[in-house]
């Protein structure tokens, strides 16, 4: 899963974000301690030394192809990315250059084999990638990369885009996640961490094949006929890839609830049970509305950046306000817009929504 959090700065986008990975940095931390204490015992050896330990975590923070293959080498399980920024890792996949960045996100995200042959440095195989992707992205920033031209090269339809409605600052609060959530959550997770892959003779992991049963099998394929539907239903629509990908995802949603439910519950069912499709669905319908926000917030930057005063005049505009408010503000300096053109400003969908006669909200 590639999955990008979206708010303006200072609004705590990687809060929620350092409590979800906390678990997990603590089993690498833990397993650091490990390495270090295999490191010392390798150093201190003068013959027959054998292969240097490494450290072997989850969790990695350097986005570059090179660190990310290298780690994830010896970490055959697969790696999650943590990014605090995004947006230097969404610009180098939104350019249209021959680059390897593009082709290598684009494998990662469909499993594929990731083979790479560097000068001077070992050659890599990952015949069975897994790397998920997580971390933030201020709103505007977002909007450089996703509208435009960069809307088509099919990157962007991959990645998961959280768009919390009215995100603002919050204010200090006593109230907290009570301790058992906490301490629950975090036995959870290191319930999944614990189980352990089986390997064949070639050190690559031997998936466990967990199927639908019967009745999650029939939900799912609801789903997927409906969404064809919807997709055949419109000519070139600007969710024509996320239909697409979300077929993808939404079993990827389904495994990991399943995954979660047996981990809270101690056993493994190897199977995939009605309520994980029920949930996943739910998953899917919202991030194919996050995506169809973010055509929406690009259509809004794309008329507003086309008058530049326009865009100054909807600043300056409460968040909800009456009409006589705005004609008061249009028609004074600096604008000296007329009511009409202020009126019809008014009208466009994309910047406002109408509360009710003469009461509007920004979009």
């Amino acid at each position: 899963m590639y999955l990008a959090i979206v708010g303006r700065a200072g609004t705590n986008k990687s809060h929620p974000l350092s409590f979800a990975l906390k678990p997990i940095f603590k089993a690498d931390n833990s397993n650091y301690n490990i390495y270090e204490n295999e490191l010392e015992l390798y150093n201190s050896q003068t013959e027959n030394k054998g292969t240097p330990p490494r450290w072997t975590k989850t969790i990695i923070q350097d986005i570059t192809i090179e660190a990310v293959a290298d780690v994830h080498n010896f970490n055959k399980r697969g790696l999650g990315v943590y990014a605090e920024e995004l947006n230097s890792w969404l610009k180098n996949m939104s350019r249209y250059n021959s680059g390897s960045d593009l082709e290598f996100w684009l494998s990662s995200w469909s499993s594929k084999p990731i083979i790479i042959d560097r000068k001077g440095s070992k050659s890599i195989n990952i015949p069975q990638s897994f790397i998920s992707v997580i971390g933030t992205i201020q709103n505007e920033i977002l909007m450089d990369i996703t509208g435009g031209k960069n809307s088509k090269n099919g990157f962007t339809d991959r990645v998961l885009f959280v768009i919390p409605d009215n995100l603002k600052k919050e204010k200090w609060s006593d109230e907290s996640i009570s301790d058992l959530s906490i301490e629950n959550y975090s036995k959870m997770i290191q319930a999944i961490l614990d189980q352990k892959p089986q390997y064949d003779e070639f050190n690559r992991i031997k998936p466990n094949v967990v199927r639908y049963t019967l009745g999650a099998k029939e939900k799912l394929k609801e789903w997927q006929s409906m969404n064809t539907d919807r997709y055949n239903g419109q000519i070139n629509n600007a969710l024509d890839g996320v239909y697409s990908k979300m077929e993808t995802y939404i079993s990827r949603f389904a495994l990991t609830l399943q995954i979660m439910f047996d981990a809270c519950n101690d056993f493994t069912t190897n199977k995939v049970e009605l309520f994980a499709i029920n949930g996943a669905i739910e998953i899917a319908e919202y991030f194919i509305k996050q995506s169809n926000k973010v055509g929406i917030q690009n259509r809004k930057q794309t008329l507003l950046n086309e008058n530049l005063k326009k865009k100054e005049f909807y600043n300056d505009l409460p968040t909800e306000f009456e009409t006589k408010q705005a004609i008061e503000i249009g028609t004074t300096k600096p604008y000296n817009f007329s009511t009409r053109v202020i009126e019809r400003f008014l009208s466009e969908k994309t910047l406002f929504t109408k509360i009710q006669r003469g009461q509007y909200r920004k979009d």
